[in-house]
């Protein structure tokens, strides 16, 4: 390898390891190859090497004296921080000395890398961490001997001598010891006090605690004397409430009641008196409320004696079956009694209605028979062999649509069947006909159907087709047909009401695309799949048959049943206009509809950013930012959007607005961050320029950019101008005061070409003013201030003349 090469090879390792801030490593290299280029080329190879490699000794002769700057800078630093250590006295209590010094090392350490250096952070991080440990357990020691928890402090204590052995450790125990048998005496009084309360003599607790904190005044023992005094006052009022209920004054013993509940830690019996007080006043409602989660067998003989009283003799019966005694077991008989009774009332009253051809009310009475008695096999077989479908065939065959429609809508909430459904959409499919304003619960029931539609009965096997399977997506379609056309049909009537009925279609059209065709997610019915406008109509009716279908993940179906559900579907078929026409004015009140209001209020933000209208976007993109963070497609959207709008923009300050509205909803958009951090730097610039902000406070601005957009050149250019004009700031700050050495310092401090050449600029000026004025006399004086120069700015061409002539080179 010849001499150039090495050359080469020796600059780029060290380069490499300056990189990785092993700038000693790396100077040794440069330094041993630079040395060789000057002792072993020839005249030949330097005359050579002016036109291969000047530029690269040039240069690495630059670096060089650039990271023995840094070099020096760090060796400062450790000193800095050995002396700091020296003033160290290994006292548990001072970490301040320990603290100072790792964090100069840690400047160091950003300097330049040293293995030594790591090391001993990480042996003084170990024992600051211990002090400050130990320190820790001294303040809980303290604190719990200050509240009179003597034998915790102590214990605490010595888990602090395990760590450090120190004399106030020892001393603290040794103060604290002598007052353990205070602790150890009351300790003995509050477990008197406690094992009163239990056996409910609250008044002798009191008394011993009261005696107790005399000598002994400790928080807990306050706080147990506070719940005694409020148990005592709550037993007080009880009494009161006793004494009301005995006069008959049921509203006042009610109210005791209720505020002794609050005061009695258990309120069993305060529960108990308040269902007996609402039986008493016949409140049957509020009585079963107070008296369904107790137990034992006055609350359930209580409960079975309500439900008796409201008519409900199966549940009263079932609630005495748990009690055994004599009284209940008569009264037990006599339900018995009343309830065949009433078994056989209800029978005659379904067979006379029957008799009497009035098979409505008979078939209300049979289900209202089943409601309250539960199965019975003879009722059971009537109402559906003989009532249910003689009844069907009668109104059917009066073509009364209104009263068909009425009836299977009855039928269908009674008994959520395929069956009852089928004949729910056929009978509003004939009714709406002529009715349009029935179009609402006619787009319900077919897409319920429809959802269904593969396990509908009726569509199978039908003669016409010659056993061929029904084409189902076919008839779908065509029945979709047909209901679009009755909508459209509105319109020329009132266009108000054809919006909504579209609103309400959209929404069931939607929700049938995301529960598939035939669906296979949505909410359920007795294993029916129901659309939105369905469970809008009769999900009060069905609150123990509903079953939720839908997978965890999928929101927009989800949302689809909410209140926001139109306004959710018109967003998502574009309609974006109407979505925020109908979007509902109350608030979210669970997860789901705040997805659903989020969804809504991105959609809004959007149509007005397409609009290019930014100032419009803010408060809905502003209240979407939660969800907006989980849905990149929204992301790049809105980022595509504020992008377009950016070039319509002209104004200065409405770029700023601009660009902190997007930062706000678009944190990690870089297109964003580098548009945000322009123009946040610009807005710092001018405040520079028009002096409403200092330097130092000006680049503190710009780091927090910097952070944001680590790359962004405007930004970096910035800083780098801002801190050189600090520096010059400084440098012309020590030269009015006349510290030219100190000036010195700072340029050879520097990593900045330009303050280098600032300072030796400054030095020549004044030799070459002071000779020209014959003011230095002193030849020593005259070559300081050109070594200074020369030093610092060895190689500029301006002042080569200078240094001649000084002969410095």
């Amino acid at each position: 390898m010849n001499i150039f090469d090495s050359l080469k090879e020796a600059s780029q390792k060290s380069e490499q390891l300056a990189q990785k801030k092993q700038l000693r490593e790396a100077v040794t290299i440069a330094e041993t190859a630079l040395n060789l280029w000057d002792q072993k080329t020839n005249l030949w190879e330097k005359l050579l090497g002016k036109f291969l490699i000047a530029n690269l000794r040039e240069s690495l002769e630059k670096q060089l004296v650039e990271w023995h700057s840094q070099i020096y800078q760090a060796d400062k630093l450790i000193h800095q921080a050995q002396s700091i250590l020296k003033n160290d006295t290994g006292d548990p209590f001072d970490i301040t000395s320990l603290s100072s010094a790792i964090a100069i090392y840690h400047l160091s350490n950003q300097v330049i890398v040293d293995q030594q250096i790591s090391e001993l952070i990480a042996k003084y991080q170990q024992e600051l961490a211990q002090r400050q440990k130990f320190q820790s357990l001294i303040k809980q020691a303290k604190t719990q001997a200050a509240n009179r928890f003597f034998k915790s402090s102590i214990s605490i204590y010595k888990e602090a001598g395990f760590i450090y052995k120190n004399e106030f450790v020892q001393q603290a125990i040794a103060d604290i010891q002598g007052q353990v048998y205070q602790e150890e005496n009351y300790h003995s009084a509050l477990e008197k006090a406690r094992n009163a309360e239990n056996e409910g003599r609250l008044k002798v607790a009191i008394s011993i605690l009261e005696d107790a904190l005399i000598n002994f005044p400790r928080t807990d023992g306050f706080d147990l004397l506070k719940k005694l005094k409020l148990r005592i006052h709550g037993r007080e009022i009880f009494f009161q409430g006793l004494v009301a209920e005995k006069k008959g004054d049921f509203f006042t013993a009610k109210s005791c009641y209720e505020k002794a509940k609050t005061l009695i830690s258990n309120s069993t019996d305060c529960q108990l008196r308040l269902g007996l007080v609402a039986i008493k006043m016949q409140d049957w409602e509020n009585a079963l409320f107070y008296l369904q989660d107790l137990t034992g067998q006055q609350a359930t003989y209580l409960r079975g004696f309500v439900l008796a009283q409201q008519g409900n003799i199966q549940p009263a019966y079932q609630e005495w079956e748990k009690i055994s005694t004599p009284l209940v077991t008569a009264q037990k008989e006599i339900i018995s009694r009343i309830s065949q009774q009433q078994h056989l009332i209800y029978l005659q009253k379904i067979e006379d209605l029957v008799t009497a051809g009035n098979l409505q009310e008979a078939q209300n009475l049979s289900r209202e028979f089943l409601q309250k008695f539960a199965t019975h096999a003879l009722v059971e077989t009537n109402l559906n062999e003989y009532i249910h479908p003689s009844l069907e065939i009668s109104i059917w065959q009066s073509y009364d649509y209104s009263n068909i429609a009425k009836y299977t809508q009855e039928n269908w909430i009674y008994q959520p069947n395929i069956n009852n459904l089928h004949n729910w959409v056929v009978a509003n499919y004939y009714y709406s006909q002529t009715h349009p304003e029935n179009l609402i619960e006619f787009i319900a029931a077919l897409s319920t159907s429809l959802a269904n539609i593969n396990i509908d009965n009726s569509l199978k096997n039908l003669p016409w087709l010659d056993n061929d399977p029904v084409d189902f997506q076919a008839l779908s379609l065509n029945l979709k047909r047909r209901l679009e056309a009755a909508i459209d049909n509105v319109k020329n009537t009132s266009l108000e009401v054809y919006l909504n009925l579209r609103d309400y279609y959209r929404r069931e059209l939607v929700a049938l695309r995301l529960m598939g065709e035939p669906s296979n997610s949505g909410l359920q019915v007795n294993d029916l799949y129901i659309t939105p406008g369905c469970y809008d109509h009769f999900s009060e009716s069905w609150q123990t048959l509903l079953v939720d279908k839908i997978p965890d993940h999928n929101h927009l179906l989800r949302s689809l049943y909410t209140p926001w559900g139109l306004a959710v579907a018109a967003c998502l078929e574009g309609d974006i206009q109407r979505a925020i026409h109908i979007k509902p004015i109350n608030q979210p009140t669970n997860k789901l509809e705040e997805f659903a209001n989020q969804l809504l209020n991105y959609h809004e933000g959007f149509y007005q950013l397409q609009q290019q209208r930014w100032r419009l976007a803010i408060t809905p993109l502003q209240s979407a930012k939660e969800e907006l963070k989980y849905h990149q497609d929204w992301q790049q959207e809105i980022e595509r959007l504020v992008n377009l709008q950016r070039q319509v923009i002209l104004e200065f300050n409405e770029h700023l607005k601009f660009a902190n509205f997007c930062y706000d909803i678009l944190p990690k958009s870089e297109s964003v961050k580098s548009y945000y951090t322009e123009y946040k730097a610009e807005e710092i610039r001018q405040q520079i320029v028009n002096e409403k902000i200092s330097l130092n406070q000006a680049l503190e601005k710009l780091q927090e950019l910097k952070i944001i957009d680590r790359d962004n050149t405007i930004v970096c250019d910035m800083i780098d101008n801002v801190e050189l004009s600090q520096e010059i700031k400084e440098i012309n700050r020590l030269f009015q005061v006349r510290q030219y050495e100190a000036m010195l310092g700072k340029a050879k401090l520097s990593k900045r070409d330009r303050v280098r050449y600032i300072v030796a600029e400054f030095f020549l000026d004044m030799l070459i003013k002071g000779i020209q004025k014959n003011r230095l006399h002193d030849q020593e004086l005259i070559l300081q201030l050109g070594l200074w120069a020369y030093e610092i700015c060895p190689h500029e061409p301006a002042f080569q003349e200078i240094y001649r002539s000084l002969k410095l080179c």
